[in-house]
């Protein structure tokens, strides 16, 4: 069962927020996101502040890496990546 999020970026300085309209785009994961910000929150790895950006983005990022998997893009990352989050789970 995937999991559907709508991400959206806003820029808060008053001279970007004039000439940039937010992005908005839709995402799905496997993964709960919002269950894994928490709980990385729990583990105490990282300032609590940062564990949002730092779990989304890196679901995302997962995420896109392995629909493309077979592009050359990724090829070399993919066994580092795989290491990463292995350790991560483990913390």
């Amino acid at each position: 069962m995937a999991n559907h999020y709508r991400i959206t970026v806003e820029p808060l300085s008053a001279d970007r927020a004039e000439k940039d309209a937010p992005l908005v785009f839709e995402a799905e994961s496997h993964d709960d996101i919002i269950a894994i910000v928490r709980r990385v929150k729990e583990k105490g790895i990282l300032p609590e502040e940062q564990v949002p950006a730092f779990v989304t983005g890196l679901k995302l990022f997962g995420g896109v890496m392995l629909k493309n998997r077979a592009l050359p893009l990724f090829s070399d990352f993919m066994g580092a990546f795989a290491t990463f989050m292995k350790a991560l789970k483990a913390a």
